[in-house]
């Protein structure tokens, strides 16, 4: 991507088969949206989707993770997308070693094309902007302290990983003032940087409790 800007724009596209992340509305300026917006990450272009009637509702939830990390419980649902009568979806608490992070709520925590849980962000009482990365095979957390300057402290945003293993960071809320910026966290020769992202074109409103 180098140093091109997100694109916004009013219309969807989702052209050569290549994927977009879609941001479903939730809370802007403590109003409902109904307005979606897509990020085609290939060439960082964002696209906005207005919904002409009010049939779809997006109500208060925290975005969908694979993994819970809360109140210093680790908790993976295992089979979840397998159709086998044998293999019915099961909980179990993991024994983790390293470095956990504290309780909160309100964080992120994405899969890698590698295999690693990336954890950012929530709400202990106050945001946080804290990286954490859980090793599936190890067992282990590790708290990370990345290059670059880190996205502000936030809680109620959304972590996307492209399958290259960059991970997009949207939005969220501050405890003073929602967002809309735009984050990328990379992992390059085994070390993680972060950078900011300029967004062009038509941008969504700031928002949080939003999904991607």
């Amino acid at each position: 991507m180098g140093d091109a800007g997100l694109m916004w724009s009013p219309q969807f596209n989702y052209e050569n088969g290549e994927p977009s992340h879609l941001l479903p509305g939730n809370r802007t300026f403590r109003r409902r949206a109904r307005v979606a917006h897509s990020l085609r990450v290939s060439d960082a272009f964002f696209t906005s989707i207005c919904t002409a009637h009010e049939v779809t509702r997006f109500t208060y939830k925290s975005s969908t993770c694979r993994m819970l990390a809360q109140c210093s419980t680790l908790l993976i649902l295992a089979n979840c997308f397998s159709t086998s009568a044998a293999a019915r979806p099961v909980w179990r608490e993991v024994t983790a070693n390293g470095s956990w992070p504290q309780p909160r709520y309100s964080h992120t925590a994405a899969m890698s094309p590698s295999g690693e849980v990336l954890m950012f962000g929530g709400n202990m009482y106050d945001p946080t902007n804290d990286l954490y990365v859980f090793d599936l095979v190890r067992s282990e957390w590790s708290k990370v302290k990345a290059q670059g300057t880190p996205p502000a402290k936030r809680y109620g945003h959304t972590a996307t990983v492209t399958s290259d293993g960059r991970m997009i960071v949207v939005g969220g809320f501050d405890g003073k003032h929602f967002l809309n910026d735009v984050h990328e966290l990379s992992h390059v020769n085994g070390t993680y940087s972060w950078r900011s992202v300029p967004a062009l074109g038509c941008a969504p409103s700031a928002r949080d409790g939003h999904t991607a």
